[in-house]
């Protein structure tokens, strides 16, 4: 398996146009630069979104912004605005701030729909990680990470690029995407061939002398063929156990892919819309019209991501357990 060094970076690449922007940039989502832990630099915040969402139109109809918050400051944040939350450690949270023109709101049948899904998933029993290996192992397949030597092989860079372009529109996309050291991904193999990947997204940050990681697990993709083989445990496993440290693994999931919504249940992740209940927020953890996903048919439309984390002592089960190595 390829090991991937430590980076430390200032620069964070964008998931889609690929090019330098501000460190305050993740992840195409704009992240506040400043440390939210009193009123005044979070009414400062909430004004820096306003701006933002007096540019919604039918042509740009979507503004976000994620910040870093005091737990105790959530209450003056409107909850109209409030798309996730996602707990940090101490006090800290981090808060999805989401706006969409009228045309592209979440209906309230297609929200009971998905808050539906979640509720049942949240009783699903969570597996032991080896598990996820293992059943793939004895049937023949193989698993690893993508490394640079596999870049050479136009074979694999043609596979690879099959797999995400639901996510992709341009095969070149796909080397960019792999060719980017903030980046890895995982595969799985049969007969030597790439059936199934997933990938993580790293960005580390400074705001206010604190570091932070966040580590985004994503574009999971499984050829055709090759379904209902558990492949999708397996490679999001093995992204999981790769990585070794973050203050904040976030998975964003096709609401409407309910074997990707179930794997993350069984892998102990947790749905940001259960976590926000707690905090009084029972309408959130849903990205609305998020990012452009290709169909079956071939045609892309734009579709409402659920988000989950790994919590922190799952994750360290994971990596205690090491079922890849093992």
């Amino acid at each position: 398996m390829c090991r991937h060094s430590k980076l430390f970076f200032y620069g964070v690449k964008e998931k889609f146009n690929f090019h330098e922007i501000t460190p305050s940039k993740i992840d195409g989502f704009s992240l506040y630069p400043k440390l939210v832990l009193e009123s005044k630099i979070l009414e400062g915040s909430l004004k820096h979104f306003e701006q933002l969402a007096k540019t919604i139109s039918p042509d740009k109809f979507r503004v976000t912004l994620r910040t870093i918050v005091s737990r105790r400051l959530i209450n003056e944040i409107s909850k109209d605005l409030i798309e996730a939350i996602l707990p940090l450690d101490g006090d800290l949270v981090l808060v999805c701030l989401g706006e969409n023109h009228p045309s592209r709101a979440l209906k309230d049948e297609k929200r009971y729909s998905i808050q539906t899904k979640i509720a049942q998933l949240a009783q699903i029993k969570v597996e032991e990680p080896s598990l996820f290996i293992e059943r793939v192992l004895k049937k023949g397949f193989a698993l690893r990470e993508f490394c640079k030597n596999d870049i050479k092989s136009d074979e694999f860079m043609r596979q690879l690029f099959f797999l995400q372009k639901k996510f992709f529109k341009k095969e070149n996309n796909t080397l960019e995407f792999v060719l980017n050291p903030n980046n890895r991904v995982f595969i799985a193999l049969f007969n030597n061939n790439i059936v199934s990947t997933a990938a993580t997204i790293a960005a580390d940050f400074n705001l206010r002398y604190k570091d932070f990681r966040f580590v985004e697990l994503t574009f999971a993709s499984t050829h055709p063929e090759y379904e209902k083989n558990n492949l999708l445990g397996a490679v999001t496993m093995l992204a999981l156990c790769s990585t070794n440290h973050a203050d904040l693994i976030i998975r964003e999931l096709n609401s409407s892919a309910y074997a990707v919504l179930k794997n993350a249940a069984q892998q102990g992740s947790v749905f940001a819309m259960n976590y926000a209940k707690e905090l009084g927020l029972p309408d959130t953890g849903i990205l609305i019209q998020d990012t452009k996903i290709e169909n079956s048919d071939g045609s892309r439309e734009y579709q409402d991501l659920v988000v989950a984390f790994v919590p922190k002592k799952r994750h360290q089960e994971i990596l205690k357990q090491n079922p890849y190595e093992n």
